[in-house]
């Protein structure tokens, strides 16, 4: 739609299930990673009067504690990388620099309007498109359109898609600055992200995105009727942050130190679609979706939907499915999966902000206060103004800020908790999330209407009884159905290394080796699944289907290939990570890393197992529609 990227920083934490998906494109993960600030600037969270001096400091959370080195050791187990932190605006232009000529034309200024026709029985969509660049209006036929234009996503009204979730949770006035005074002033208080709390300043918080330069994000929230967007002029915004920064009486910036770069009107929402499908149109990201910011799910979610569908698209594309059943099990499966699991982020994104306002009463914030006069002034605004006139709108914000005048810095430590603050690893949900099982279920065994339901129901219930802090969740890998693909290094043959700049691969990255491994030889199948098999039982039962297999992966005691067998040489730690107590498993890995079917139990003998394969994974039917 813009003819410029954005030069406003928005989301900026990149989880590791998204690096994990970059690890795929163009080494884009390692060019993530070389252009990310040191640890030392984003490893802490603080707790806050004020901005600079350590007697303002309420409370400091180490997500990297008790050290990086160790908690990267830790991580390790879990991936083969790791979160990040990235301004959003930088990552795009790094995107658009890495956008391959030969797969996608970028067109810049263009409006989207309306979609002329869908239909899945045609295979095509035609698109109304208005070129501001060239003032044209232009009708785009293809195959497929993804709508990945945001929360006010002209696509989804265009199919007449509504939403289910929380409207205006609350509004805040985002300002892009930079103050390199302001930086040297906090050079012993560094970290990605500041909770301020004062009297003056209120409920603040300040996203660093450049510690040396001083450059950053504040979130300054509004109380509109209280307050105007007239209001928020830049001399306000500057007097603002220097009461956020300095404690009264000791303020040492002026207006000049601090720069403004631009500035958003922001309402904070928590929806879902209530549909990401229509026949041939779907709908990714924000088009969808909406998040608080606590937890940092909205980008990262965008990814994994776009990943979760863009393989689809390419099984279907690349091996010309003609097969209707085949083409409508596959494109509402994305509905399905995806659906689910946005509607459980979106959820838990919502929970953490709901906690967040509940740990701010140990700082002597009480915000239902001033949500209490605010709805006197919506009710009857006509006499609340005649009666109180300007002074009601001072009234009510001092009502909510008068406790922290009363509540000491020394009760606010006290009361402060760090092991139960706002994480930054939320691992659970980033690798540990499910697709209810791996197999392509009917599509009316889980419909959207449900996802709707139990969305409502995860609002409601947060609603109701919501905790003060946070609990801290662990991830345990699972090699079961549905499951990513649990984590383990794997040594695997040279021929597969040209295709991912890297010194050491993951059983997650073997999908992509595979289906780049099969585009560069002959084989013009494009295979939807991948068998990963370990022990002699599984290599028996599945020798009868060696002429019909394109590529099978072997865990075994070398590297290499042999025939259309892959041999790659798995991390000893792997079994007894997922619990398998012993060596002979198998599973079947989806293109994106989920697994499709597997099975561990070691009481099975090799008739067994090919009763298996043919009766539960039905392997021949796979094999005839081409996903093996």
């Amino acid at each position: 739609r813009s003819t410029s990227p954005s030069v406003h920083p928005s989301a900026h934490v990149i989880n590791t299930r998204t690096m994990e998906v970059w690890r795929e494109v163009n080494d884009f993960e390692h060019k993530v990673h070389s252009n990310v600030k040191p640890f030392s600037d984003w490893r802490y969270f603080t707790y806050c009067r004020h901005l600079v001096g350590s007697e303002n400091l309420v409370g400091a959370t180490d997500h990297f504690a008790p050290s990086v080195e160790e908690k990267l050791l830790k991580l390790r187990a879990d991936s083969v990388t790791r979160l990040t932190n990235y301004p959003q605006n930088r990552l795009c232009n790094l995107l658009r620099t890495d956008i391959p000529s030969e797969y996608c034309e970028l067109r810049e200024g263009c409006d989207f309007d309306q979609i002329v026709s869908n239909s899945t029985t045609d295979s095509q969509v035609v698109s109304s498109v208005f070129d501001n660049v060239n003032e044209e209006e232009l009708e785009i036929t293809s195959k497929y359109v993804i709508g990945c234009d945001g929360t006010h996503s002209r696509v989804r009204h265009s199919l007449d898609i509504g939403t289910t979730g929380k409207e205006n949770i609350q509004e805040f006035l985002n300002v892009h600055f930079s103050s390199k005074k302001l930086g040297e002033y906090m050079s012993n208080n560094r970290g990605l992200i500041h909770f301020i709390f004062n009297a003056d300043s209120f409920m603040s918080v300040m996203i660093t995105h450049d510690a040396d330069e001083g450059e950053y994000i504040m979130h300054i929230p509004m109380q509109p009727p209280l307050q105007r967007y007239e209001e928020f002029t830049d001399d306000f915004v500057k007097q603002h942050i220097m009461k956020a920064a300095f404690a009264p009486g000791s303020n040492l910036l002026s207006n000049e130190d601090i720069t403004i770069h631009s500035r958003k009107r922001w309402f904070m929402t928590a929806y879902i679609a209530d549909k990401i499908r229509k026949e041939n149109v779907f709908l990714a990201g924000d088009s969808c979706h909406a998040f608080p910011p606590t937890g940092g799910f909205g980008l990262n979610t965008g990814v994994q939907d776009a990943h979760n569908l863009l393989w689809k698209l390419a099984f279907l594309t690349k091996n010309q499915i003609s097969d209707p059943d085949v083409i409508e099990n596959t494109l509402e499966a994305y509905q399905r999966e995806r659906i689910d699991t946005i509607s459980k982020n979106t959820a838990f994104g919502y929970r953490n902000f709901m906690t967040a306002l509940n740990s701010d009463k140990a700082f002597g914030i009480n915000k239902r206060q001033a949500e209490a006069f605010v709805g006197v002034l919506q009710s009857a605004p006509a006499l609340v103004s005649s009666l109180f006139g300007g002074v009601a709108n001072q009234i009510a914000m001092r009502a909510a800020q008068t406790s922290m005048k009363c509540t000491s810095i020394l009760a606010t430590q006290l009361a402060f908790d760090a092991s139960r603050s706002l994480p930054l690893f939320f691992q659970e949900q980033d690798l540990g999330f499910s697709y209810r099982d791996g197999l392509l279920q009917e599509p009316q065994e889980y419909l959207p209407e449900q996802a709707t339901n139990d969305f409502k129901a995860s609002l409601a219930k947060t609603d109701a009884n919501c905790p003060v802090w946070f609990d801290q969740q662990s991830y345990t890998p699972e090699l079961e159905m549905g499951h990513l693909m649990p984590h383990g290094f794997v040594w695997v043959p040279e021929a597969l290394q040209q295709f991912m700049n890297t010194e050491e691969y993951s059983t997650r990255d073997l999908p992509s080796l595979l289906w780049r491994y099969a585009e560069s030889t002959s084989n013009t199948k494009k295979p939807y699944l991948y068998i990963m098999y370990s022990g002699d039982k599984w290599k028996q039962a599945l020798s009868s289907y060696s002429n019909q297999l394109d590529l099978v992966v072997e865990s075994s005691d070398e590297a290499n290939i042999y025939g259309n067998t892959i041999k790659v040489q798995l991390e000893d730690e792997f079994e007894s990570r997922v619990r398998v107590d012993g060596k002979d498993w198998i599973s079947v890995m989806r293109s994106d890393g989920h697994i499709y079917w597997c099975h561990k139990d070691q009481n099975i003998d090799e008739a067994g197992c090919q009763r298996l394969l043919t009766e539960q994974l039905q392997i021949d039917d796979l094999i005839s529609k081409k996903m093996l």
